[in-house]
């Protein structure tokens, strides 16, 4: 279920980035020949005017082909090709898919915070009791996965046999320090799933943690946000422009290991294989999670499409300011070539660190 769910997903971000540059394209005039969600093999399509939309057989990814982006194509007398217009078009053209990923990144968020929102309790709010101690990840192959405990669980209780334990406000911490004092008993812990209460027996192991015995949960201390129409759209963008901070702290962080050759700098990054368990636990733990994590996805594809690479969005949009600061155009060969050697460096980047998300599950 995982693997349909992360799909799509996928499917649902690929879209709206080339929708980004298929209106724009379609706004300013050029020809698009073909608006493709997935790669061929075709499994279904349809020709409306010039353009063909095609849904294909492999969905992890999708293509809008303008006509004359590839520099191999030679325009004809007409006006319609991606490179016959105005550098000030191909720019926009460029930039409308991280454009529409940044957008229905901010919508997403603005809905969330509307309908109510799971956000980190502020200290404050802990003390005051109206925070709720909330499962956010379990390890796998942990006393708690084989007990039943799941993401998205919030701690209503924890006792240990012939111990009086108080359950008046359950923090985060409170549940951590139980579990360590009492490591080598059999703890019960209450949850509510979905307003449901159930009641998980679980007993602490080794080797989950140094120095101790633990049950294999990640806690924090959840409340729920909801704000009015207005302050949830400024919410929404201030929030989106907080995770891309942080997106492009981290990137900077992982290229600076990379060129230094930093261990474990696989370890900072996540492929297909990764994203898919994170999609997984997201659902599990509810609908609103699975859309804050594709908003935060879609805030990703957004900042990795405009590193400066060829083959990426960044790439041809450093290609386009060139010719405009200089005047001079670069050979399409020389584009062509580029776009080629970044592509298949892409795809191999891609290959090792799928193989790295496969190691990390064994």
């Amino acid at each position: 279920m995982s693997i349909i769910i992360f799909l799509a997903v996928l499917s649902v971000l690929v879209f709206v980035h080339e929708l980004g540059h298929f209106l724009v394209a379609k706004a300013t005039g050029m020809r698009v020949d073909e608006f493709a969600i997935g790669f061929p093999p075709r499994l279904v399509s349809k020709t409306i005017g010039e353009t063909k939309y095609s849904i294909n057989l492999l969905p992890l990814g999708g293509f809008v082909k303008i006509y004359g982006e590839n520099p191999a194509e030679v325009a004809d007398e007409g006006t319609d090709g991606f490179l016959q217009k105005p550098k000030l078009s191909r720019f926009a053209v460029l930039s409308a898919g991280v454009l529409g990923n940044f957008l229905f990144a901010w919508l997403t968020l603005s809905i969330l915070f509307m309908v109510g929102i799971a956000a980190p309790a502020s200290d404050s709010e802990i003390a005051a009791g109206s925070s709720t101690a909330t499962v956010v990840s379990v390890l796998a192959g942990s006393p708690a996965e084989q007990a039943g405990l799941q993401t998205g669980d919030s701690i209503v209780g924890i006792h240990v046999p012939d111990t009086a334990v108080s359950t008046e406000h359950i923090s985060s911490e409170y549940v951590i320090t139980t579990i360590q004092k009492h490591s080598d008993s059999l703890l019960q812990i209450e949850v509510l799933r979905d307003g449901t209460p159930l009641s998980f027996e679980v007993m602490p192991a080794e080797g989950i943690i140094a120095n101790g015995r633990a049950i294999g949960v990640s806690f924090a201390d959840i409340v729920s946000r909801q704000y009015s129409f207005s302050k949830a759209i400024v919410a929404g963008y201030t929030t989106s422009i907080s995770i891309i901070k942080n997106i492009v702290s981290s990137m900077v962080v992982f290229f600076g290991d990379v060129f230094t050759g930093a261990d474990g700098t696989l370890a900072q990054v996540a492929g297909p294989v990764g994203i898919a368990g994170m999609v997984g636990e997201a659902s599990s733990a509810g609908f609103s999670q699975l859309l804050m994590l594709m908003a935060i996805i879609s805030l990703d594809l957004a900042v990795l499409n405009l590193i400066p690479f060829p083959a990426l969005d960044g790439g041809q949009i450093v290609f386009v300011l060139w010719e405009t600061v200089t005047g001079k155009k670069i050979k399409h060969n020389i584009i062509g070539i580029a776009n080629t050697v970044g592509f298949v460096f892409l795809i191999g980047l891609m290959i090792v660190i799928t193989v790295s998300d496969v190691i990390k599950l064994f």
